[in-house]
């Protein structure tokens, strides 16, 4: 889901929500410039594909590649002390469910 942030030296900021694919859990928020990045970094399944396997290798390369203290914190809070985890995000004209979940049965 996207949220927009009202700033007062920056305009407005689009927030992209990050969840847990495993529990739907909010892992929480990043900018619009981190999914952008997060995206052009990982390797997507096809065009509408928003979710990624995270684990420390992920973390890592992303760190290698210039990521934002802000997302890798997200990263690392949504891995806890798991080997890895699948994230999403969704936009705001999309169901908060987990990609690839089969909703007909």
């Amino acid at each position: 889901m996207r949220t927009t942030v009202s700033t007062s030296d920056w305009g407005t900021q689009i927030m992209v929500a990050i969840y847990r694919a495993d529990n739907d859990e909010q892992i929480g928020t990043i900018s619009d410039q981190d999914l952008d990045f997060l995206v052009e970094q990982l390797v997507e399944e096809d065009l509408e594909d928003t979710d990624y396997y995270v684990d420390r290798e992920t973390i890592d390369f992303l760190k290698s590649r210039g990521a934002s203290p802000t997302l890798l914190a997200l990263l690392q809070r949504a891995l806890g002390d798991r080997e890895g985890v699948e994230v999403y995000y969704f936009s705001e004209d999309e169901a908060p469910s987990a990609p690839g979940v089969d909703e007909e049965g």
